[in-house]
């Protein structure tokens, strides 16, 4: 059985160990092109601009995406994927052959009296 997933991705340039905004994005876009060109999983599942161009069965990306990472030591790369089922959204965090993975999580309030309409 297989599973799909649309996945897309942000790229920041660190500064300082903080990420800068840059004018021209055009430096982020190379970077994202890069990663297309060396992956045809990656081309399939991204757009030019890092946002999901198909669903797909991209298992293997954190694989992919540590040794990517690590060619672009001073580049942060926050991968967010939904995949098919309820509630499985995530976010990993990618920078210099390291990963950080978060999963959503949802929360309900306590009932409060003072919100009743």
């Amino acid at each position: 059985m297989s599973y799909n997933t649309c996945y897309s991705l942000k790229v920041n340039f660190l500064v300082g160990g903080k990420p800068v905004e840059l004018v021209d994005n055009s430096p982020l876009l190379e970077v994202i092109q890069q990663l297309r060109i060396e992956n045809d999983q990656a081309a399939y599942a991204l757009n030019e601009n890092g946002e999901t161009e198909n669903e797909c069965k991209w298992y293997d990306y954190e694989n992919h995406m540590l040794k990517f990472s690590a060619k672009h030591p001073s580049v942060l790369f926050t991968m967010s994927g939904e995949g098919e089922e309820n509630g499985d959204i995530w976010n990993n965090y990618f920078l210099n052959g390291k990963h950080q993975y978060e999963r959503t999580k949802v929360t309900v309030d306590p009932f409060d009296s003072r919100k009743l309409a």
